[in-house]
């Protein structure tokens, strides 16, 4: 559409009036809340998939020490204490990695981690599961945003004392 179409459109609304002032401002103010708000939120998710295979990785190496530190301590108790030395840290974490890299392939680095288990709800399906994934969302936006958004409707500014 062109310029002089939309000013036609605009003449043929039967209410139509010209925004005043305060009203412009207002708007403008609320697009830049919201898109600072969703810029916030879009930073929020992509940190969280950027941090999963760091997250799956450390978690990796803590239960491998769990399962050595229980071996251990059951070899040591039966052995007389014998350990194995040979290996450095790195080698060590780097070869747990990989055996998880061939075991369970690459995507199960960016995979949700499921630390807690969810009981399934029958109930829930379809767009009980979108609601709740929008709740989850907006709990990510939290108090911050909700008063960042007020702040910039009631005009961005602090009053003087």
């Amino acid at each position: 559409m062109s310029v002089d179409e939309l000013e036609r459109f605009k003449a043929s609304l039967p209410n139509a009036s010209p925004a005043s002032d305060r009203t412009r401002k207002s708007t403008a103010r609320i697009a830049q809340g919201v898109t600072l708000v969703t810029g916030g939120v879009i930073a929020g998710l992509g940190y969280e998939i950027v941090c999963r295979p760091f997250d799956h990785a450390r978690r990796a190496v803590y239960l491998d020490d769990l399962h050595r530190i229980v071996g251990q301590r059951v070899q040591e108790s039966s052995a007389g204490g014998a350990r194995d030395a040979s290996q450095s840290r790195a080698r060590i974490i780097a070869g747990i990695l990989l055996r998880k890299l061939k075991q369970d392939g690459p995507l199960s680095f960016f995979v949700n981690p499921q630390h807690v288990a969810h009981v399934q709800d029958t109930a829930a399906q379809g767009s009980s599961r979108g609601i709740y994934a929008l709740l989850r969302t907006l709990a990510r936006v939290g108090p911050w945003g909700a008063g960042f958004l007020i702040f910039e409707a009631m005009g961005g500014s602090l009053p003087q004392v």
